[in-house]
This record gives structure tokens, C-alpha cells and sequence, in this order.
């Protein structure tokens, strides 16, 4: 039979036996076993997706993570749409940041509007299909770009397709295919 201290002695030394072992383990290796994927696509491929933020977080910054930040953002939020849990893909547009990128994500969240919508229009809920659309920018043309970042061209080129509100597109796609499937 162990005397007490006998059983702490060994509690302590399979601590100390458990923290080298874990020492000697890289960030990433500490991942693979935490998460049971061994990168940042592989995560999004079994819809983890915090596990594909924490491959992010070691990643050193370069334009690669940010095509990885902008693929793990486009997942995650497509995951919730296909889903129907669509404030929650809304939610996760708003959480991310992407300094200096704006652009991107406004594109991406364009495309989650879109989805959205369509999965409105398809159910010919044409209401709910609109207060998605008023979620999305005036301000904002379907490359992502601000219209209060370059004025000038909007105005040059606001019949360029291009240059077209993101809003406008969404209010006018919903009423075409009202007038279509209420006929």
C-alpha cells in the first residue's frame, strides 16, 4: 500500500514527466493533436473552424495568410448559411478583421447576402429576402470598394455594372424575381 506521500511524490514527478513531454512539441504539432488536423485546409475541410483560426494565429503574417484568413472567413460563414443559421454567419462577418482589406471582406459579405437572399427568394419570402438587403452598403460597389474612398469614379462609371451599389444590385435582384414568381 502507498503512503500519501509516496502518492504525491508520484503525482508530482508524472506532472513533471507530462510538462517535458509537452515542451519538446512544437506549436503545430500541439495543434495536430489538439484538433486532429494538421492544417488550416484540412480544419476547413472538417468544418472546424477553431481550429483553422488557431493554424491562422501561427502563421507568420504574409499575403498567404491573408488568402487563408479570406478562405476560412468565406467557409465559416458559407457553413452557416447552408445551415440557415444565417445571423450567425452575419455575426461571424462582423467579428473578423482584416486591416487593409476591406475590399475583401465586403466582397465576401456581398456573397453571403447573395446566398441569403436566394435562399429567400427560392421560399418566395420576399420580405425577410429585403432585410437582408438593407444589411448590405450603399457605399459600397460589388468589388468592395468604398464609394467614399474614390467619389470620382463612382460618378465617372455608375453605369458600369461594376460600380453599382451593393444594395441597389440586392433590392433590385429581390423585385425582379418577385414580379417573375408573382405572376
Amino acid at each position: 500500500m502507498l503512503s500519501g506521500k509516496k502518492i504525491s511524490r508520484l503525482i508530482y514527478f508524472t506532472g513533471v514527466i507530462v510538462l517535458f513531454s509537452s515542451c519538446g512539441q512544437s506549436e503545430e504539432e500541439k495543434l495536430i493533436e489538439k484538433y486532429k488536423c494538421s492544417s488550416c485546409e484540412d480544419c476547413m475541410t472538417k468544418y472546424n473552424f477553431e481550429a483553422a483560426h488557431a493554424y491562422l494565429a501561427l502563421a507568420d503574417w504574409r499575403e498567404a495568410n491573408f488568402r487563408e484568413e479570406i478562405a476560412v472567413l468565406t467557409a465559416e460563414a458559407n457553413y452557416w448559411v447552408k445551415e440557415k443559421d444565417y445571423e450567425r454567419a452575419m455575426d461571424i462577418l462582423e467579428e473578423f478583421h482584416l486591416d487593409g482589406y476591406e475590399n475583401e471582406k465586403q466582397k465576401v459579405k456581398f456573397n453571403i447576402l447573395s446566398s441569403i437572399i436566394d435562399d429567400y427568394i427560392s421560399l418566395k419570402d420576399f420580405d425577410n429576402a429585403k432585410i437582408y438587403a438593407l444589411k448590405s452598403s450603399d457605399d459600397i460597389n460589388l468589388s468592395g470598394e468604398s464609394k467614399s474612398e474614390n467619389p470620382d469614379a463612382w460618378d465617372e462609371v455608375s453605369e458600369i455594372e461594376s460600380w453599382r451599389s451593393q444594395k441597389t444590385e440586392l433590392i433590385e435582384r429581390i423585385e425582379k424575381a418577385e414580379n417573375l414568381l408573382n405572376k
